[in-house]
């Protein structure tokens, strides 16, 4: 759980350094979630003020997840350029939404995009300090 707040408030919008596996993955079994209760309410709710408040709040949650996608990549010594991949997919799942039709071209560039960083989010972090700084594994003291 303090992995999921610490990207919601300290590290909200720090893109450097490195971030664990461990962090990452429990921000996004925090977001994923969060995202589906979102697209469902979006689809029921007739409210047009309640509508788009559905479609505001996704917009706060794009700098922590591109945050900790960037100190993801630190950690195994990627550039955070890297994060290009995921804007698609951001954009794609934001468009559907706000009940904008996605384009083909957009779900295929996000499936691939998806299948690439989904790889490198898995790997193993680089043991010991790389250019983006210490190893996050050392200085995490909760197990």
């Amino acid at each position: 759980m303090n992995y999921i707040i610490s990207c919601l408030t300290t590290n909200y919008a720090r893109f450097s350094g490195r971030a664990r596996r461990k962090e990452f993955w429990m921000y996004q079994l925090f977001n994923i979630p969060f995202f589906i209760i979102i697209f469902i309410l979006s689809k029921t709710i007739t409210d047009p003020t309640l509508s788009f408040i559905l479609t505001i709040i996704p917009l706060a949650f794009i700098l922590p997840f591109l945050s900790v996608t960037v100190r993801r990549l630190h950690d195994i010594n990627k550039d955070g350029f890297w994060v290009i991949i995921a804007v698609p997919i951001y954009l794609n799942e934001l468009l559907k939404i706000m009940h904008w039709p996605g384009s083909l071209v957009m779900s295929i560039i996000s499936g691939l995009g998806s299948i690439i960083l989904i790889i490198m989010m898995c790997k193993t972090g680089n043991v010991g300090e790389n250019k983006y700084g210490p190893d996050p594994k050392e200085l995490d003291t909760e197990e």
